[in-house]
């Protein structure tokens, strides 16, 4: 039998394939916008005929009638994730929640550990070749179809075919049903202030070539708005929405730098709008795969500069974050936070970052708080933590002590909550005493972007030592004009080097190398009085300078350079050359500086035990050589008749 007979055998109606299904059995629920919503409906249409089945599912967006109380005592919900549809339910007890990483949630489906008898999906039709496609949602669904004893597809001819791992054959599928309804045509909220603020503040710490994970909702749409001028960003999200479209069309979104599916966004679920559908339909751009494939925390780190956004409901002082719940009230689930934070984490130039208002219940909690709600569980613990931000700013709490950290994020929380915040902490002594805080916010109203001779520029909020107020507008200074300063990334807006920095910073300099740049910073000069140049030691030499003190400023790295005999190496010493027999190549000890920053010279250190001070063998070398050269130039002078021999 060729896959068209097997298709056309395997046609029924709904009731007759609820029918199928017997009591006491778990059975799955497509996932997000693929949900099969007729056979939802036939099930509970049925529900009299059925007894202790357990649905499983992770957040659907269709209707969840087998969670009402008349269908108590035939069907018991289990949430992977809680959606709005259920959450009532597993308020009232009348559903469960099972937290869970959703990374791991396909293997718990296939060990049986999540046991699924029944899976009811939602494909595309059949292609030429027998494979339907799962379609928006691969998620979790994948592993429920090949656990499953009993596989129920709703066909839907309006399903966008999405290329990557969610093909399935014909004769995976027991039976099939014809549904023709639309998807869920998910509304864009509008972007207030506060959400398009958070948006700029993240865009400040993503850079060009990044690859992306984001949520859905208000704060990710104003992130994503917000890299309207980033270029050749990737994606590797277990979801994404409209936002994602936009910067594909606007060609911010290139997928260049990806180092797993490079040119293609990656993912395991989608729902938005029908332009969405349409526009991810066939599209080879786009690439689905399972959750326990793309929420893979090591493949996460993999990814070119992974930066993962991810939200939550309330942050303590610390840095534990709650994600799933309101105090005792579970709200949402675990997703895939966790798996994107410690994978952002591991990424070269990855950056983990919890995007949250500073308030909720308009201005009424503060999300930023001295201790969690009794009863809030941690989703992300404090050492996974890395950037937070508000509406008022970035925090960075990456090896941050706790005093730090809470000072942090008290400074990016609402002004009106930061006096208590603050009392809060001295009453844990998470902080000094004698503490105090700002309530002024970052100055963006006069933060804008220079062009000076061709280089790029930025203007940042006043340092807190160069004398002016929080309110007073920045001043622009030109490349250069904090010495090297100028030379190293400004800390506030994470420009790169060559950028200017703040005033004042005390940055350390990024040109040259080892003393040579502390040289230049610290101002040691040179005999014509000026700071010693780049490549000072060879001036020093041909100028016949042999004091110590002017040798200290010059580049270390005083190492053994092997010779041709194979048992000799040749040491130099600030523009001393000398030998050492019987120590094999290589195998030379760093001579220690000798100099202004040597002041005790009894607690030298040795270069072997038993070799002597090398510090006092070097100084006698260069007695040595300078009394030489004076009795040379005495007796020059004395032929020449300009002087005598002493």
């Amino acid at each position: 039998m060729d896959w068209q007979e097997y298709y056309a055998s395997k046609h029924m109606t709904a009731a007759d394939a609820v029918a199928l299904v017997p009591r006491g059995k778990n059975i799955f629920i497509g996932s997000g916008a693929a949900e099969p919503v007729k056979l939802v409906e036939e099930l509970v249409a049925q529900s009299l005929r059925f007894a202790d089945n357990t649905i499983v599912h992770i957040m659907t967006l269709g209707p969840a009638p087998y969670v009402e109380p008349e269908h108590a005592d035939r069907f018991r919900h289990n949430a992977f994730f809680i959606g709005p549809n259920v959450r009532e339910a597993v308020h009232e007890g009348r559903a469960d929640y099972t937290p869970i990483f959703l990374s791991q949630v396909p293997s718990m489906i296939r060990s049986r550990r999540v046991p699924v008898d029944v899976a009811f999906i939602q494909t595309s039709p059949p292609d030429s070749f027998g494979f339907v496609n799962l379609g928006v949602s691969v998620d979790v669904v994948l592993s429920a179809v090949e656990s499953a004893s009993l596989v129920i597809a709703e066909i839907n001819p309006e399903m966008p075919v999405i290329h990557g791992a969610g093909f399935v054959p014909m004769d995976q599928i027991d039976g099939w049903v014809l549904g023709e309804n639309t998807l869920p045509d998910l509304p864009r909220e509008p972007l207030n202030e506060i959400s398009l603020e958070i948006g700029r503040n993240v865009a400040s710490l993503v850079d060009d070539g990044s690859t992306l994970q984001v949520g859905i909702g208000q704060i990710p749409d104003a992130c994503l708005k917000a890299l309207e001028d980033k270029k050749d960003l990737g994606v590797w999200s277990e979801m994404f929405s409209d936002g994602v479209i936009d910067l594909i069309e606007n060609g911010n979104i290139t997928g260049r730098y990806k180092t797993i599916h490079p040119h293609k966004v990656s993912a395991s679920f989608a729902f938005g709008s029908n332009h969405l559908y349409e526009f991810v339909d066939r599209n080879p751009t786009f690439t689905f795969h399972p959750s326990d494939y793309i929420n893979d925390p090591t493949r996460v780190a993999r990814q070119h500069k992974m930066v993962a956004i991810n939200g939550a409901l309330q942050i303590d002082l610390t840095g534990q974050v709650c994600a799933d719940s309101i105090g005792t009230k579970f709200y949402s689930g675990i997703g895939g936070q966790v798996d994107f934070i410690r994978g952002a984490s591991m990424s070269p130039g990855g950056k983990p970052i919890l995007a949250l208002p500073s308030t909720a219940k308009d201005g009424q909690v503060s999300r930023i708080v001295a201790s969690l709600d009794p009863g809030a569980g941690v989703v992300t613990s404090r050492g996974d933590v890395e950037y937070v931000v508000t509406e008022y700013g970035v925090a960075d709490l990456q090896g941050r002590s706790i005093r730090d950290r809470a000072m942090a994020l008290i400074s990016i929380a609402h002004p009106s909550y930061r006096a208590e915040l603050l009392d809060a902490g001295k009453e844990r002594h998470y902080v000094f005493p004698d503490q105090i805080t700002s309530e002024l916010g970052y100055p963006r109203k006069y933060e804008k972007k220079i062009e000076i001779e061709g280089a790029p520029a930025c203007a940042h909020a006043p340092h807190p030592h160069d004398g002016r107020g929080d309110d007073e507008p920045p001043v622009l200074q030109p490349l250069g004009c904090h010495g090297l300063q100028a030379l190293a990334p400004c800390p506030q807006t994470a420009v790169a080097p060559g950028h200017l920095a703040p005033a004042g910073g005390g940055l350390r300099a990024e040109h040259g190398r080892g003393d040579r740049g502390r040289t230049r910073r610290r101002g040691i000069d040179d005999h014509r009085g000026g700071p010693i140049p780049h490549g000072s030691r060879h001036q020093l030499r041909r100028d016949g300078l042999r004091d110590s003190r002017r040798l200290a400023g010059t580049r270390p790295g005083n190492h053994a350079t092997a010779t041709s005999h194979p048992h000799r190496a040749r040491k130099r010493y600030r523009g001393i050359y000398r030998r050492s027999a019987g120590r094999k190549s290589g195998h030379a000890a760093r001579v220690p500086q000798v100099g202004p920053r040597d002041p005790k010279p009894a607690q030298r250190r040795r270069l072997q035990p038993g070799h002597g001070s090398v510090v006092g063998e070097a100084e006698a070398q260069i007695t040595a050589q300078e009394e030489a050269k004076s009795k040379a130039q005495a007796v020059s002078r004395a032929r020449r008749g300009d002087g005598a021999v002493a």
